[in-house]
Order: C-alpha cells, then sequence, then structure tokens
C-alpha cells in the first residue's frame, strides 16, 4: 500500500525520471530520532524509506540513507526503527551523519554558517523524508525542521542553546533551508502524533497519506493547513513568508489530487502555538532510562535515585525530554 501510494505521489509530480533527471547519487534525509520502533511513530516509517530506495534503485541512481540521531547508538537505532535489511532489500546503504564541514549562508536572516555533515558534497540529489508530527516548541515538524538532522551530533545543541525564543529558531530553519534545498520531499504522514508534545505518550492519528513534493516549504504549508495548525502559526513558515520564499504560501500551492476526506476527518485539534511552561516527570510511567538527562542540550537535567529532576532556571523549554 505505502508503496503503491509513493508511485502514485511521484507519478502526479511529473514521476522519478523527471524529478531525478542526470542525478545519479542521492542521499535521503530520514528522521531518525532514537532507538524508537515503527509503532511509536516518531521516526520516518521503513516502509516509506524501503519504497523510496527501492524506486530510486530502479534508475540505477546510487541511494544513501542517513541521520544523525539526537540519542542512542546509530546501528541499533536504524534496526529498532525497522532499517536494518534496507540494503538487502533496497540496495541503499545507512550513513552516520558524524563529521561535518562548514558551510556558508549567503544574505542570512539569522545565521551565517553551518557545520552540516561532510559527505554531503559527494551527492548530487538531496532527499527529504521527514516524519510528520506536532513539536512542542515548533508546533510542527515536518521537511523543514527534518533538515536540521543535516547537523552531526551534539553540534545540534549549540543551536538549542542560542535561540531560545520559537521565531529565532525557525529564522535559523529558513536559513539552513535556503542553504540545503532538497530537491525531493517524501513526507511520512501515515500515522501522526498530534498531542502538544508528541513522545512516547502523545496520542498518534492515521491520516493514511504519503505526500510528495519538490518544495520543502510548500508540502509543510499544506499540512499545517491540513492539521488546523495554519502555516503562519509555524514559527519557520511565518519567517519564510515574510521573506516571500515560494512556497510558503499555501494558498499559492497546488495540491495535486487534493486531500482525501478520510485524512481530513481524523483531525480534531492540534495546538497552534509553542508550548510553555515547565517539563515534570511522571512517576508512575517514568522508567528511570535517563534518556531526559542525554538528550538535554541545556543541562537542565539530573538524575536522583533513578528518577530525573529539573532545573527550572536552565531549562529553555524546548522539550527535547518530552520527544523521548
Amino acid at each position: 500500500v505505502v508503496a503503491a501510494a509513493l508511485a502514485e505521489g511521484l507519478r502526479r509530480l511529473g514521476g522519478l525520471p523527471t524529478l531525478v533527471g542526470a542525478r545519479q547519487h542521492a542521499l535521503c534525509k530520514i528522521n531518525l530520532l532514537g532507538p524508537r520502533g515503527p509503532d511509536a511513530a516518531v521516526t520516518t516509517h521503513p516502509e516509506v524509506v524501503r519504497a523510496l530506495a527501492s524506486e530510486l534503485s530502479r534508475l540505477s541512481v546510487s541511494v544513501a540513507v542517513g541521520d544523525s540521531p539526537v540519542a542512542g547508538d546509530f546501528d541499533r537505532s536504524t534496526i529498532i526503527a525497522g532499517l536494518g535489511d534496507l540494503y538487502a532489500q533496497a540496495g541503499a546503504r545507512l550513513v552516520d551523519f558524524q563529521s561535518a564541514q562548514t558551510v556558508q549562508v549567503p544574505a542570512p536572516l539569522r545565521h551565517a554558517s553551518f557545520e552540516l555533515y561532510d559527505g554531503l558534497h559527494e551527492f548530487d540529489l538531496l532527499i527529504d523524508v521527514p516524519k510528520l508530527k506536532s513539536h512542542a516548541f515548533q508546533v510542527m515538524t515536518c521537511a523543514v525542521k527534518n533538515l536540521f538532522g543535516m547537523i552531526p551530533g551534539r553540534r545540534k545543541e549549540d543551536f538549542h542553546r542560542r535561540y531560545t525564543d520559537p521565531m529565532a529558531f525557525g529564522e535559523m530553519l529558513v536559513d539552513l533551508y535556503r542553504v540545503l534545498r532538497p530537491g525531493l520531499c517524501v513526507v511520512d504522514a501515515i500515522d501522526v502524533p498530534l498531542a502538544h508534545r508528541p513522545g512516547a505518550r502523545g496520542g498518534k492519528h492515521r491520516l493514511g497519506l504519503v505526500c510528495v513534493s519538490d518544495n520543502a516549504l510548500a508540502v509543510d504549508a499544506v499540512l499545517a493547513e491540513l492539521l488546523g495548525i495554519g502555516a503562519s502559526n509555524v514559527p519557520a513558515l511565518r519567517a519564510a513568508q515574510e521573506l516571500g520564499l515560494v512556497g510558503a504560501d499555501p494558498d499559492e500551492v497546488a495540491v495535486v489530487g487534493g486531500i482525501p476526506d478520510a485524512a481530513r476527518a481524523v483531525v480534531s485539534h492540534s495546538a497552534t502555538t509553542p508550548a510553555t511552561g515547565f517539563p515534570e516527570s511522571d512517576d508512575d510511567l517514568c522508567t528511570g532510562c535517563a534518556i531526559c538527562d542525554d538528550v538535554c542540550p541545556v543541562d537542565a537535567v539530573v538524575m536522583v535515585d533513578d528518577r530525573p529532576v529539573f532545573n527550572a532556571d536552565t531549562c529553555n523549554s524546548f522539550y527535547c525530554c518530552e520527544e523521548f
């Protein structure tokens, strides 16, 4: 079903051969948040990744699939995410973004340069393969936010420390998008966490969609409208709209094939503003795994007697802890 949906989406966009053109080396940037399985609906579904890699391989395109997980070992995370057999089934190799090179931003809005995965120069096509989710700090995470993972490892923590205002962070993401500009976006919108904080306990909703676009801003804008968030309430999209970037205004985006009524029917409410407040641990559900401590970019969590204690003076309300 997923492979058929992807094939139809690519056909409606002109066909994969047209989209790929003469390019022969594709890097698929997935969302591999950490060691979470497909049922958690917080990483790109493996069936979407396999279907895309198979389509590319049939065109004799060399395919790599990669990310830089926030928590956990890369190899273990790929296995748990259902991607351990990707090469055998779809001919794609897995790439862990570790080392980086500096890339300058022409006329930056917020951030002048980025340390990006240094293997990027080996590829002539970047494909953005995000997981659609709500996001406590940025309201929604999809194609544009997924590009943040091109910054290897814990280098991302510097941005959490520097840009504690949601709009400033969104402007930084727009600078990153302007540098990378993926040639194709394939969005996993099958099971979508729509709670304000979509981690382990976030309620997921079956949208049943695989969305294809040649513009990351456009697919984000359309999906923000579908979820009832509104594109202008997503900081990165608002910043892109103010710059007049193509695709950021959902009224100017053509949706080929439309949105199925069944998908619209499951969307009842999504938060439209960044979360505020202070995270707390639920002792009845906490397992003492200490992942919240590990992923906090500002070291606001300390484990005491196998339970997290949060420092209100240090916490910047990015809610990395709650994503896990």
